[in-house]
Formats: C-alpha cells, structure tokens, sequence
C-alpha cells in the first residue's frame, strides 16, 4: 500500500470570484497590502503589532486579516484596539488604512490572489507547512524569505 501524499497539494485551487479580485485590484492599485492568513488566537496580537510599526514607514497600509475561525472577527476588532478596523462579515467596507478583518467564509483564494505580501504568521511554528500548502493551492508559488518587503 502506497500513501497518496498531501491531498491539498491535489486539490483544485481555491475558488475566487473574478469579478470581485478586479473590482478589490481596482479599488486598491497601488496601496500597501498585507495579508495574515489563517490565524489562530493569539496570532493577532502580532499582526496587529507589526502592522503599527509598518505603517509609520508604509502610508496608507492596509493589512488584511484572515481569522481561520471567522466567528472570532468581533473580538479580534476589539482587541486591535485604536486601529482603524473594519469587518467584512459585518458588512462593512474596507477601510481607507489599518485593518480588514476578513472574517468570511470562502474568500481565501480572493486574499491570496489579492495580497502584494503576506505572512504565515506561525512561520516559527508547526502549522507553517499547512499554510504553505494553502497558498499553493490558491495557485500561488511560496517562496521562502527572511524578510517579506510590502509594495
């Protein structure tokens, strides 16, 4: 018996709604974008760290945040505290800089297609692998770097 490997690396890539990546595209062109994909609790914490001292040098970024439990998109509001946050799954709009809670479901392969940088933000840990295989299933190519630059 053989074993068939990762199935996600067999997967179709994650579905995007070509209308709403070029209609994001337009509304963004030339803005600093950053992506957390699926995070977990705690994680956000240094996101939204990273993302104050990032936009002292970066004007108007936007960094955009992909809670792998998107029910947790309230409190994560709340805990990044006097940043400028707005929350899809509220239906608010994304916001002119600060943070987008992405707290959807679905939308992954629209935030990887979307993103100029991301960051899996437990690169230091066991689920890094795990999200390296996400991206690559949105059709993606992961490169490994010490550094992520925004553009």
């Amino acid at each position: 018996m053989t074993a068939p490997g990762d199935l996600k690396f067999a997967a179709p890539p994650l579905p995007v709604d070509e209308a709403a990546l070029t209609a994001l595209r337009n509304r963004l062109a030339g803005r600093p974008i950053w992506l957390a994909a699926s995070t977990h609790p705690g994680e956000e914490t240094l996101v939204f760290a990273v993302h104050r001292q990032l936009a002292a040098a970066y004007p108007g970024l936007l960094t955009i945040v992909a809670p792998r439990h998107p029910e947790r998109g309230a409190r994560l509001a709340e805990e990044a505290g006097a940043l400028t946050v707005a929350r899809r799954g509220a239906g608010e709009g994304r916001p002119d800089e600060g943070i987008w809670l992405a707290d959807t479901l679905g939308e992954l392969g629209l935030w990887y297609r979307l993103r100029a940088s991301s960051l899996s933000a437990a690169a230091c840990c066991h689920r890094a692998a795990a999200r390296t295989r996400w991206s690559r299933t949105a059709g993606l190519r992961h490169r490994r770097r010490s550094h992520t630059a925004i553009s």
